[in-house]
This record gives C-alpha cells, structure tokens and sequence, in this order.
C-alpha cells in the first residue's frame, strides 16, 4: 500500500472511530439507566420501576429488578409508546425489603430520551420516595 493510501486509510478508521466515541458508543448497545437501591418500608409497600420515553418513537424496553442482594427478582420486557410511561411493580410481602431496577432500550440512541426511577408505592396513599436512574 502507497503512503498516501496508507495515510487515507489511517485517517477514515479515526473519523469511524470518533463518530462511534462521540455518541458514547449507544448506536451499538442501546441506553442502560440503573437506578440506585431503595428500600421499601414496612409490609404491604411495593418498589415501583418506571420509565418515560420522550423520543419520537416506540421503544422495547427490558426493566430488570433486583435484591439489595444483587439477586435477579424478575425481568419484563414492554413497548413504551412515545411520550407514555410504563413500569413494573416489586411487591414484598414479607417485611420490609430492598431492590433496584435496571432499564435496558436496544433501539435507544440517547440516555436524555428517557426519565427512569425507583419509587415506594403505598397502597391507598401513592408513592411516598422516589429516586431518579442513571
């Protein structure tokens, strides 16, 4: 190969590369938020997991729920319109308890299209905490 071949081929792989690092790589993995461990209180509480989705589209999201233990607890996969919410619900009734949710978007290009959080849901009275994922 040529010098200037060379050089050409060395200067398009780091404009590929760029462009794959200036989005943060998302056009290959999808959005990942996780939101931190809350705790749910006394018996009859429920950790509430919920997304918004603000892009322009539809999206499949994968909301994943865990133990303060790091232990899977479930995992649910469901189509949010845009601009609506969805959610799982994390019942314990045996005491109070502690889990995190991890929300996955496959087609998600941008974190900033989506607000996802961990909430307490008192039944009769709503959500009483609530804590923003990442």
């Amino acid at each position: 190969m040529s010098p200037p071949m060379r050089l050409l081929s060395a200067a398009l792989a780091l404009v590929a590369t760029s462009a794959i690092q200036a989005d943060g790589g998302h056009a290959e993995r999808g959005v990942v938020l996780v939101s931190p461990s809350l705790v749910s209180g006394v018996a009859g509480n429920a950790l509430e997991c919920r997304i918004v989705n603000l892009s322009p589209k539809n999206q499949p999201v994968t909301i994943t729920t865990y133990d303060s233990n790091g232990a899977l607890v479930g995992s649910n996969t469901v189509d949010v319109p845009e601009g609506a919410w969805s959610g799982v619900s994390l019942p314990f009734e045996n005491g109070a308890s502690a889990g995190y949710c991890k929300f996955s978007i496959p087609g998600g290009k941008w974190p900033r299209d989506f607000r996802a959080s961990i909430s307490i849901y008192r039944s009769g009275f709503g959500i009483i905490a609530a804590l923003p994922a990442e």
